[in-house]
């Protein structure tokens, strides 16, 4: 029962990738819907041969990237990956949230209130890294008094199961105790290229698992509330753009409206529909209404951003934050947002999140229109 859940609630989590991936399955899911009419098979396939060409535009520009840390803040949890999993994040990672039960061996049930499992797939085959759980202090001590351990809860019933007897550790925070597994790779033979990749795979797991910091947790919708209210008037601010020109405040003045990109290198979804933002750039400056980027990590990956902005052919501005926007945008909870903007700065709308699935361009011209009302 609970393989069959996992198998059906597994999502990518990282703010940074939610969007990134759903893009592909999209255009997947595309390709095998019927359509009635010629005309809108060959328009169907010409999107798709624009959504690929441009998956394979970013992840040629996002291959080489130096690992990341990425806050996982329902789980509070930082967590830098190593290199050899950013570079298949896609493929290797899934959350469930909480509030199911394991069974034991014995019959005892534990109330689960969070998970993180990390795996990735080898010719259709579910190779798991590692399980981070989370459960209650109070439902830990019941366990405790019960007289079970963890090692309890491995059984064939749970979807927890690793192939081979796994390591365990614990770190109790935030009035919950965490409950890392991992496989044993010493049980794992080197006989095949698969195996091989899955013990390196375990090998660098080490370096998340020492990568791991404890932080605050903040639900979702928590989040979401901090970003709307935090995301109000622009402050002033003195920052360069990619050029290194000097940019601040007036970007905004003489406008009827400017549409801020927040993205980050590591975003493949923020990649993909840079091209599209270009073409809204060039409709939409003529009217009075401007598009501009701020880049999170423009400081620390400037030649990367000048590389991307080079590749997607974007014109249109783009910012490395100082101080004063870094502070602006610490309660973000994902890449890319959009923000919408008057000439002084302030918030007009919603904040969008994520990157539209598909025809970015229009549904950016009806926030702008809606804006404009």
């Amino acid at each position: 029962m609970m393989k069959r859940i996992i198998t059906i609630l597994l999502i990518a989590c990282l703010s940074i990738s939610i969007i990134g991936c759903g893009k592909e399955k999209d255009n997947k899911k595309k390709q095998d819907d019927k359509v009635e009419q010629q005309d809108n098979s060959v328009d169907e396939k010409e999107q798709q041969d624009n959504s690929q060409e441009e998956e394979s535009l970013s992840e040629e520009l996002l291959k080489d990237v130096n690992p990341k840390t990425f806050r996982m803040q329902e789980f509070g949890l930082l967590i830098t990956y190593p290199k050899l999993w950013h570079e298949n994040f896609d493929d290797i990672m899934g959350c469930v949230n909480g509030n199911f039960q394991l069974k034991t061996e014995s019959g005892y049930n534990m109330e689960v209130s969070g998970s993180i499992l990390w795996d990735y797939s080898i010719n259709q085959n579910s190779n798991k890294l590692a399980n981070v759980l989370m459960v209650s202090i109070d439902e830990w001590n019941k366990m405790i008094e019960n007289g079970k351990s963890m090692k309890d809860f491995l059984t064939e019933e749970n979807w927890l199961l690793f192939e081979h007897e796994p390591n365990i550790t614990t770190h109790e925070e935030n009035d919950y105790m965490y409950i890392i597994v991992t496989p044993d790779k010493s049980k794992i033979t080197e006989k095949t290229d698969e195996e091989k990749l899955y013990k390196n795979m375990l090998v660098t797991s080490e370096e998340l698992l020492k990568s791991i910091e404890f932080i605050e947790i903040v639900t979702q919708e928590e989040r979401d509330k901090r970003a709307s209210e935090s995301f109000t008037v622009i402050p002033q601010f003195k920052a360069k753009d990619t050029n290194g020109n000097d940019v601040d405040n007036s970007v905004f003045e003489g406008k009827k409206l400017t549409m801020i990109n927040v993205w980050a290198t590591t975003c493949g979804a923020c990649v993909n529909e840079m091209p599209e933002l270009q073409e809204l750039y060039k409709d939409m400056k003529e009217k009075d209404i401007n598009v501009i980027g701020i880049v999170t990590d423009g400081s620390e990956e400037l030649e990367l951003t000048k590389t991307i902005i080079e590749k997607t052919g974007v014109e249109y501005t783009n910012i490395v934050p100082d101080d004063s926007l870094n502070e602006y945008l610490k309660n973000l909870t994902a890449t890319p947002t959009t923000i919408f903007v008057n000439e002084k700065g302030e918030k007009v709308g919603d904040i969008h999140i994520g990157a539209p699935r598909e025809n970015a361009k229009e549904v950016y011209e009806e926030e702008i229109s809606n804006r404009l009302k």
